[in-house]
């Protein structure tokens, strides 16, 4: 089919086009930036804007976005160290070592909304913890923690781990202190393991019972809390470990696990609020005062499918969740609250002996990482994590997603 001719002159004919589709080009550029850009970027000023290009954010460029959302993004750099590089991985998290399948894991990063996080710089750190000493307090998530920030500074300078004459041993087996020394910065890390924060007997070893004193903090890091510059505390899990609940010196309830009958139950998440309150108040009460910074790391959750820890549960995914794939569990979102009251309580105590509190929020973050947990890949075939406990989804994989708990700590303490 032929075209019409048109008899308007070529030049004519253009400079006609030409004109209205300039203007529309212009309202629509306009357009554009009132609606799409300024609804995008509403916390970006115009300071912060023209560093965005930077490949290290400036901390006023990060301090305007809520790091606790977001989403984890493929990541094309190298994982900071590996099985090879760092000496300090726990066999139970050494999935590289145990041929966990899919390496995929380590190809994530954080991508908080409306900002960029800086990655970790071991250096920067270091310098920054010059003649200072930072305490882990909690349970084996805390050590996963702490072994990741290890590795993490493992690129820049090895500690020296300090060996008493006579370690304190817990009844569970653990050393209930482990100190590690950087000579060339005159920075010392600890690690308490204090699994309830609170004063815990082991009652029934055949049953597994725990006596736990919600009213008084353990004083195996509690004494000892006001000589550190920085306290990084965390628990939850081993609160479901059958247990009798002590006020005052005397019994007050149970919760559901506990073979008792004489006892009220009493749930669970109540108790873990008890033993925060209690945790956090012996900061401001801390013999000498603590004049520290304290960081109260939130509840991480786990990640069975098809099944408990002890039922054929397992996490075989190879891929983070997007957001909008997975909501917080209610018992985590429990926690959660119960973690964020506590450290809004107690924050004006502490405040007013010198010493400031804050919450490391990594809940959301970490709920959509099934992908970064040792699975079966924590020991040989044939192993065991911890008596029949073979599938680990709880812990995770070092290097893995839990470095990002480090790049944010390095945010609140380094960058701010």
């Amino acid at each position: 089919m032929k075209s019409q001719k048109n008899n308007l002159p070529l030049p004519k004919r253009s400079a006609a086009i030409a004109a209205p589709i300039a203007l529309l080009l212009v309202v629509g550029l306009i357009s554009l930036y009132d609606f799409t850009f300024a609804d995008r970027y509403p916390n970006i000023d115009a300071a912060s804007s023209s560093s965005s290009s930077s490949s290290s954010p400036s901390p006023a460029t990060v301090s305007k976005c809520n790091l606790t959302r977001g989403e984890w993004v493929p990541d094309g750099e190298a994982p900071y160290y590996t099985n090879l590089t760092c000496p300090f991985i726990d066999d139970h998290q050494n999935c590289m070592k145990f041929g966990k399948p899919s390496l995929e894991y380590v190809s994530w990063r954080w991508k908080p909304d409306g900002c960029e996080l800086p990655r970790f710089d071991a250096a920067r750190f270091l310098e920054a913890m010059r003649g200072k000493s930072m305490a882990f307090v909690g349970d084996s998530l805390a050590r996963n923690h702490f072994k990741s920030l290890l590795c993490l500074l493992s690129k820049v300078a090895q500690p020296v781990e300090l060996v008493g004459a006579a370690p304190e041993i817990d009844v569970t087996g653990r050393a209930v202190r482990r100190d590690f020394r950087y000579d060339s910065h005159g920075f010392t890390a600890s690690l308490f393991w204090s699994p309830f924060l609170v004063k815990a007997n082991l009652a029934n070893a055949t049953l597994g019972l725990w006596d736990l004193h919600l009213d008084t903090a353990d004083a195996r890091w509690a004494a000892h809390v006001a000589e550190f510059d920085y306290v990084v505390l965390s628990d939850t899990n081993w609160f479901l470990r059958p247990s009798v609940y002590y006020e005052g010196g005397r019994a007050v309830g149970r919760n559901g696990a506990a073979p008792v009958t004489n006892a009220t139950e009493i749930a669970v998440p109540r108790a873990v609020r008890a033993a925060f309150r209690t945790a956090l108040g012996a900061l401001a009460a801390a013999p000498g005062t603590f004049r520290g910074k304290a960081i109260l790391r939130s509840v991480t959750p786990a990640h069975f499918e098809n099944g408990e820890w002890n039922t054929g549960g397992d996490c075989v995914r190879t891929r983070p969740f997007r957001r909008d794939e997975r909501a917080l569990g209610a018992v985590e979102a429990e926690y959660l609250a119960v973690q964020v009251d506590a450290v809004r309580e107690a924050e004006a105590a502490v405040r007013r002996n010198g010493g400031e509190l804050r919450l490391l929020d990594i809940t959301e973050a970490m709920d959509l990482r099934p992908d970064g947990h040792p699975s079966r890949y924590g020991h040989p075939p044939g192993g065991s994590v911890e008596g029949s406990f073979v599938v680990d989804c709880l812990h995770w994989c070092l290097p893995g997603p839990i470095d990002l708990w480090s790049e944010l700590l390095f945010h609140m303490l380094v960058d701010q």
